[in-house]
């Protein structure tokens, strides 16, 4: 079943390059918490967004914000993917579980080659609420869109931000407006991805 905004998150522990392990919950950052769950090593889309969270997180932790990515890569994939996105700041989490992947209504890929047995997550990013109350979900088939960082940071992250940041509801809309906008407390607002480039 999908995830949706108002919902309590699920169970989310993964080990870091860092050394530890990132549980959802063990801390509870001031203006909530940024989740974005990318394909992995082989993937050039996902180096570019990683890369571009990587040159904000300052941002993002000066607002009392913390931020993570995830992938299903091991540990050695994860290392060469963070040397090649260049990531000293950001923490990088590897080893997602299927079952953890699926928890969050993630997309999966089966690999690429026949010699390659690992299940692949496609792109997600969450953002939670400082009690990790999921407050926007945006999930992908695969990794075609690139998140919005401005948008995020100003909406729901920024002090000056307003109120219904942490209050999203669901609007019935057709298929086609879904696709075009996000909407919170019955308003329109501009999506939270933009096309890849």
């Amino acid at each position: 079943m999908a995830l949706m905004p108002g919902q309590f998150a699920p169970i989310l522990n993964v080990p870091t390059l860092g050394g530890d392990y990132w549980t959802l919950g063990r801390f509870k950052p001031k203006s909530g918490t940024l989740i974005f769950f990318y394909l992995g090593f082989g993937c050039s889309q996902s180096q570019q967004i990683v890369s571009e969270l990587e040159a904000r997180i300052k941002e993002f932790l000066e607002v009392g914000a913390d931020a993570i990515a995830i992938s299903s890569d091991t540990k050695a994939d994860a290392s060469s993917f963070a040397e090649r996105a260049n990531i000293k700041t950001l923490r990088l989490g590897y080893g997602l579980a299927t079952e953890m992947a699926i928890e969050w209504g993630l997309y999966l890929s089966e690999p690429p080659s026949p010699y390659d047995q690992r299940i692949y997550n496609e792109p997600g990013l969450f953002v939670l609420s400082p009690d990790q109350v999921i407050c926007s979900v945006s999930i992908a088939s695969a990794p075609i869109w690139r998140p919005d960082i401005d948008f995020l940071l100003r909406e729901f992250f920024d002090s000056a931000a307003e109120p219904y940041r942490y209050q999203t509801k669901l609007v019935p809309v057709s298929v086609a407006e879904n696709e075009r906008y996000s909407f919170r407390n019955g308003r329109g607002s501009r999506p939270i991805w933009r096309p890849n480039s």
